[in-house]
């Protein structure tokens, strides 16, 4: 009955993506072809066209790799369901191990997926114009090719390291925008790359986009504290309005040096990725361009608790088990628009 009601909520909230086909993958119920209900990802990414978008539901078994060359939308349900309660009633995460974005799949979006691959990358895109939202990467995203342009990374959390890699003799990414993420681990970029990188949070030691880079960097806060583990482009880029544990970067243009971090951040316990959201009256607090909030809780669109999708959840459902004279089960649903 609750996996019914899901979905209905869920047709509902898709509304706003598409009005393309909506297939469902779960590896913990049979397939249903007929009713575009599939157990194994393959196989329904095998059944889709362009424009279809998969809904890859919470499990505690991974779903494996994906090579898409088709332009598709993914959304998963999230990761930490379990440290941020009363967010989503449904606490199993939607885990996969790498998806590589291959030619054919330009315009592609993925939404609420948790990568776990422990190897090279857990997204390898061989092309541009892509949205990764609302995820969770172990490790880095790998850009192959040359003339790649328009990649969107954000409200996402990155665990041993982020960034945009490259292999070989691949060109930097141009026009990229890194916004509203978690960085733990340390940050790479190729030099002489162009895009935005604002509100985030890089904790990692090493923060590397080259000396050459063409870059928009506002309203983030640095954690490092070895100044020879940063690399900040020396002339070309817009750095302002963001906050360092030390000195990168002059204290012109509203940038703050030498903040504490402890100064910066919410006190208590609190989740793997609530811990970031900043103290009120602190450093942060409206302190970024425009007046936002700086790091990834600021923002027109701020990072999202567990990178719930913006579709309708979940958050609470009840039902006494015992129908009543009618025949009827009576059930209680609470449900957050996101």
């Amino acid at each position: 009955m609750k996996r019914y009601v899901l979905l209905l909520i869920l047709l509902i909230g898709f509304q706003s993506f598409s009005y393309s086909k909506i297939i469902r993958v779960n590896n913990m119920e049979e397939s249903i072809p007929e009713e575009n209900l599939y157990s194994n990802l393959e196989d329904a990414y095998k059944s889709s066209v362009s424009g279809d978008t998969l809904y890859i539901e919470g499990s505690n078994i991974p779903y494996g790799d994906l090579n898409i060359e088709k332009r598709l939308t993914l959304i998963g349900q999230g990761y930490f369901t379990n440290e941020n309660l009363g967010i989503s009633s449904n606490k199993f995460e939607t885990i996969v191990n790498r998806i590589t974005l291959s030619n054919g799949s330009s315009g592609s979006k993925i939404y609420g997926l948790k990568f776990i691959q422990s190897g090279n990358a857990n997204v390898i895109t061989h092309v541009g114009n892509v949205v990764l939202s609302n995820c969770y990467f172990h490790i880095s995203i790998i850009v192959i090719g040359h003339n790649i342009e328009n990649i969107v990374v954000n409200r996402s959390y990155f665990n041993l390291s982020g960034g945009l890699s490259v292999n070989g003799v691949t060109e930097p990414p141009q026009n990229f925008i890194f916004t509203n993420n978690i960085v733990v681990g340390n940050f790479y970029i190729k030099d002489e790359s162009s895009g935005t990188i604002t509100n985030n949070v890089f904790k990692g030691s090493v923060f590397s986009v080259g000396e050459n880079a063409n870059l928009q960097i506002h309203n983030n806060i640095f954690l490092g504290t070895k100044l020879s583990d940063y690399l900040m482009p020396e002339e070309g880029s817009n750095i302002s309005h963001n906050i360092s544990a030390i000195a990168p970067f002059s204290d012109e243009n509203n940038n703050q040096i030498n903040v504490v971090e402890a100064d910066v951040f919410i006190t208590g316990d609190h989740s793997s990725d609530g811990k970031f959201q900043i103290r009120e009256g602190g450093p942060a607090d409206g302190k970024g361009k425009d007046g936002i909030d700086i790091g990834p809780f600021g923002g027109p669109k701020p990072y999202k608790l567990s990178g719930l999708p913006d579709i309708p959840t979940i958050y609470d459902f009840s039902t006494s088990g015992f129908g009543n004279a009618d025949g009827k089960l009576p059930i209680t649903i609470k449900v957050s628009a996101n």
